[in-house]
């Protein structure tokens, strides 16, 4: 269920366990605000429907999921698969791996945080870092993938090195290429954490329906962030209606 808010008349009315539709809200306001937040990731993987899984987020909140399960394979090397990887294997003395399309796990994050969870889970032997990595399909309780497998590609362990930023080029990096070779990993459950992508389909079925006079799109619906951006274009938003 979604939650609306909105203004008329600089009256406010606030409506929950509310679902949002066009008949509802069409020429009800003056202004219309939408923060649907955003939806898991979930690309359509052969064979993923015939595999135990779940998201990573779940089992952060409820590692009860896995009981009885001890191959665990997470898809996603960002914060939230990292995280993920360190919680299974430490609290919860799970095996884990886990596969990173990308050249390096935990692109955009601070060096500080990122050294701290690479070199922990390098110290664990329940877990293995799979980087340039991508899935291909499921079958038979295994994850086939297609890993790269030029010289060039960064040591996923390592921790102590920082990243530069997207938009800044080292001259002197060498291109990990584009050949891979097949793997076979065994998986008994795998957590997806491929990311978010922005929940906005209500906000532009009212752009198109002309439902108000103003309508905005903020925090995730316009661009998965952090908690402090969502804060942050609220407030902005707030003091110039």
């Amino acid at each position: 269920m979604l939650k609306l808010l909105a203004t008329k008349c600089c009256s406010l009315i606030k409506k929950f366990n509310t679902k949002v539709d066009m008949e509802l809200i069409k020429d009800q306001f003056d202004a219309m605000v939408f923060a649907n937040g955003t939806r898991d990731i979930v690309p359509p993987f052969e064979g993923l429907k015939n595999t135990p899984y779940a998201m990573a987020t779940e089992a952060l909140v409820d590692a009860s999921i896995l009981d009885g399960k001890e191959k665990i394979v997470v898809i996603g090397g960002g914060v939230v698969g990292v995280e993920t990887a360190y919680k299974l294997a430490y609290e919860n003395n799970k095996k884990v791996d886990v596969l990173e399309m990308a050249d390096n796990f935990m692109e955009g994050v601070c060096t500080a945080n990122r050294g701290h969870l690479l070199n922990y889970l390098r110290l664990n032997d329940n877990v293995n870092l799979y980087n340039g990595c991508r899935v291909e399909k499921f079958e038979n309780g295994k994850v086939i993938a297609a890993k790269k497998t030029s010289k060039y590609l960064p040591d996923p362990y390592m921790s102590w090195t920082p990243l530069l930023p997207k938009n800044t080029e080292n001259p002197l990096a060498k291109s990990s290429g584009t050949e891979t070779k097949q793997v076979s990993i065994d998986a008994d459950f795998v957590l997806l954490a491929l990311g978010f992508k922005s929940e906005n389909e209500l906000y532009y079925k009212a752009l198109k329906n002309h439902i108000a006079e103003e309508i905005y799109c903020i925090g995730d619906s316009l661009k998965p962030a952090k908690v402090i951006d969502a804060v942050r274009s609220a407030y902005a938003l707030a003091v110039e209606i």
